[in-house]
């Protein structure tokens, strides 16, 4: 069953713990939160259109600000992640860009397997599997996934189905198990 917080509430403004969505229906954040904790995904689908919806981006990196448990985020607007805003995968993760750019701007780390898909396009801007390589990575968006980071590690397969371009923007330091491009 979906929920929806399509406003901010003042619970969400001022809470400063952890948000958890967990089951396999779809928890919707909208507007600005304000809230300063971080955010779990443990199944199921967290929703947002906005970085702002998932609370104040930290100051200072925080690596595990967003966390994935065998959960899906799905942005559904042109939308960049701070880069502050580290990724942590604890279980398989995917994100889905339903609409515009998504652009990541945090790290991404953990040994699990992570899928970018959806009709939007995606960018990568901050290290991936440079501390804890990823099981795979998975590039299967409608539009194009560019990666501009300098580190991509992963233990197995590197799969890219789709228009982009893998790393010519820096001097790239790629692991790969295996590295498939499947370019438009």
């Amino acid at each position: 069953m979906p929920a929806t917080a399509a406003a901010p509430t003042p619970a969400l403004r001022q809470w400063r713990g952890r948000i958890t969505s967990a089951g396999a229906g779809t928890l919707t954040l909208g507007g600005v939160n304000t809230y300063t904790g971080k955010t779990a995904i443990n199944g199921g689908t967290l929703s947002i259109a906005a970085d702002s919806a998932l609370g104040a981006a930290p100051g200072a990196l925080v690596a595990d600000q967003l966390s994935f448990n065998n959960g899906t985020l799905e942005v559904t607007a042109t939308t960049t992640l701070s880069s502050t805003r580290g990724i942590t995968l604890n279980g398989v993760a995917a994100i889905s860009s339903t609409a515009g750019t998504t652009t990541i701007g945090g790290p991404i780390e953990g040994g699990f397997a992570l899928s970018l898909s959806g009709t939007g396009n995606f960018v990568v801007g901050g290290t991936v599997g440079d501390t804890t390589p990823l099981s795979s990575l998975t590039a299967n968006a409608a539009g194009s996934t560019v990666v501009n980071t300098s580190v991509v590690k992963t233990s197995g397969a590197q799969t890219y189905n789709d228009a982009g371009d893998v790393g010519h923007e820096h001097d790239a330091d790629r692991q790969y198990g295996e590295l498939q491009q499947h370019f438009g």
